[in-house]
């Protein structure tokens, strides 16, 4: 895993997995920044929104997405939402056709990748606790006893659940996790079609938790 920028300024670059899979983390910036900032196309994508946090989230990551390539990227946006690339995307000579976003209340994470993947961003006071029951079986739960597992393991099947673009998919029963590294910051899951899926887990700080597929 490397990383390429750790400026206050723009968002972290962070690469990892055998594909060059690139990962963008950064802040929330307020709306008012935001909106002087943004293109034309970036303004027309949040008309939609009249939530002030709904704005500053597209835009946020839209910005970071922007300074990152050196231009407007286009985005198209499926039926459920989900955000697609309306072309590939050349970073350092690497070729990127999928994309995958995350936000907490206060950051957003970008995952570029040369085949489908999804990422996910906590904060890790979130309380996963009190609805484990919901996305965790018994058998997944005795893969580890460590107290961040079940965050990591709700961003794992956020993560997955993202690179299937599957409608309906139910967290506890459709989605599973089938073993955890910690010390080797990797998860593994299935969902779908896709029976082994390796995924790395970051700390970007103490706050916060990501999870990106590596396939």
């Amino acid at each position: 895993m490397k990383r390429e920028n750790n400026s206050t300024s723009q968002p972290d670059v962070i690469t990892f997995g055998e594909d060059g899979n690139l990962l963008i983390i950064g802040h929330i910036a307020p709306l008012q920044q935001l909106e002087v900032e943004a293109s034309d196309c970036e303004l027309q994508s949040v008309e939609q929104f009249s939530s002030y946090s709904r704005r500053a989230e597209r835009l946020s990551w839209r910005m970071m997405l922007r300074r990152v390539v050196g231009r407007s990227v286009a985005i198209e946006y499926s039926s459920q939402g989900a955000p697609l690339l309306s072309e590939e995307v050349v970073i350092n000579n690497c070729h990127y056709k999928y994309i995958s976003v995350s936000h907490c209340r206060d950051m957003v994470a970008i995952m570029l990748s040369q085949q489908p993947c999804g990422v996910d961003i906590e904060q890790r006071g979130r309380d996963f606790e009190r609805v484990s029951s919901r996305y965790i079986t018994a058998e997944e739960q005795g893969l580890s006893d460590s107290a961040v597992f079940n965050a990591v393991a709700w961003c794992a099947k956020e993560a997955l659940y993202k690179m299937a673009h599957r409608e309906g998919l139910d967290f506890r029963c459709d989605i599973c996790i089938t073993a955890v590294d910690f010390e080797n910051n990797r998860i593994f899951g299935r969902v779908g079609v896709y029976d082994s899926v390796e995924m790395q887990i970051l700390w970007p700080d103490d706050e916060h938790i990501v999870v990106g597929t590596m396939r």
